[in-house]
């Protein structure tokens, strides 16, 4: 509805007109914008109405949007925008490339590194020390190269993804103990480190490890001498060593000193275990000879090999003690291992050399060696284990 004034009306009458002519009235076919219209007849989808400084005046147009960035989809009464990939906080874009004004650190996935020498020596920082353990792991390790410390014996590594690789300098001695599944050494045998030495370990997965390189303070070359373990002997029943494989050395030697029984009238003894965890004693397991000063005893089939005592026993008296040592010739070899012993005791006052050799009859590899007396503890002594390296 409109209105319209007419030469006659007064001005206080209303007119309804049912139509208007726009051609005659406003001499236009379509109200242009002047007059309050928008001065377009006709709209495709999508169009909107663009306000113009110049000539003020309403232009018909559409989005075009920005190619690989905004995307317009245009409809009837309806504009949608979309964009080529998902951008929500959940979603996982993909991009050919990225260029960033700032190095991406280290925190957010990147390097905080600028240059590719950098970047390897960001990633491959030394971590905090780890104490060694029995499961010492080195998947929490906070970095490439780590100080393991203390003395604890290490059976196990932790569980890291195949391919994680760990470089360990160990501040003591300890020892690594070798498994054919779960710690793989070099020379499939237990590992005794000394102060310094450095190992690389592999990761393969599921917990299992393996030493790739062993770079030693010491090392083992043929014949040389290798501090393997200590021990201290107090009111003491037995003293032992054992090893994973005498195949490792050529031989093992033991040295002691400060040897005292807890009761007289004893002789020193030996016994060999062919799996590191039982003791040979049967009634025709050994043979041996021992000479004692200007005399000598011996066995060709005893329960154990007597190292000292045989003719003059020893005593429990201070500042009598004994000092010597016993070699394990080629015990890896299945065959009759075979020991030899130089000994020093003060029995009965008088300074004596003892000296022996004997055999375990039955062929076996040997991989440990128990010391005691024929009766009563072990009161003092210091006994060292080494290893003596093949050629």
């Amino acid at each position: 509805m409109a209105t319209k004034k007419l030469g006659s009306v007064k001005n206080i009458d209303t007119v309804l007109v049912t139509s208007v002519n726009l051609a005659a009235d406003v001499g236009a076919t379509i109200l242009p914008v002047a007059n309050g219209g928008t001065g377009n007849g006709s709209f495709t989808d999508g169009q909107l109405l663009i306000g113009n400084t110049t000539g003020n005046t309403l232009a018909k147009a559409t989005l075009t949007g920005t190619a690989n960035q905004v995307i317009v989809t245009n409809g009837g009464g309806s504009i949608t925008l979309s964009t080529p990939q998902g951008i929500a906080t959940s979603s996982s874009p993909t991009f050919a490339g990225l260029t960033l004004t700032a190095a991406l650190s280290i925190a957010n996935g990147g390097t905080g590194q600028s240059s590719g020498y950098a970047a390897l020596d960001a990633l491959t920082l030394k971590g905090s020390d780890i104490a060694s353990a029995g499961t010492t792991n080195l998947a929490s390790a906070t970095g490439c190269y780590v100080n393991i410390t203390g003395t604890t014996t290490i059976t196990a590594l932790g569980t890291a993804a195949a391919g994680v690789e760990r470089t360990c300098q160990f501040a003591s001695s300890l020892t690594l103990t070798h498994n054919a599944t779960s710690l793989i050494l070099p020379g499939a045998a237990n590992i005794t480190t000394n102060a310094g030495d450095v190992a690389t370990f592999v990761s393969l997965g599921s917990g299992n490890w393996i030493c790739t390189g062993l770079t030693r303070t010491v090392q083992p070359w043929g014949g040389q001498m290798v501090l393997l373990a200590t021990a201290t002997a107090s009111a003491s029943a037995t003293v032992d060593f054992v090893w994973a494989t005498g195949q490792a050395y050529q031989e093992y030697l033991v040295i002691f000193s400060n040897l005292l029984p807890a009761t007289t009238s004893v002789a020193l003894q030996a016994l060999t275990s062919p799996d590191g965890s039982s003791w040979d004693s049967g009634a025709s397991n050994y043979s041996w000879a021992v000479t004692q000063y200007l005399s000598g005893t011996f066995s060709s089939a005893d329960v154990k090999l007597q190292l000292a005592g045989g003719t003059v026993a020893w005593t429990a008296t201070a500042n009598r003690d004994a000092s010597g040592e016993v070699r394990i010739i080629d015990p890896g070899a299945s065959k009759n291992c075979k020991m030899s012993w130089h000994i020093s005791s003060a029995a009965d006052g008088t300074s004596r050399p003892e000296m022996g050799a004997g055999a375990r009859l039955s062929a076996a590899a040997v991989r440990g060696v128990r010391f005691k007396f024929s009766s009563g503890n072990i009161a003092t002594g210091d006994f060292r284990l080494y290893g003596i390296t093949r050629s």
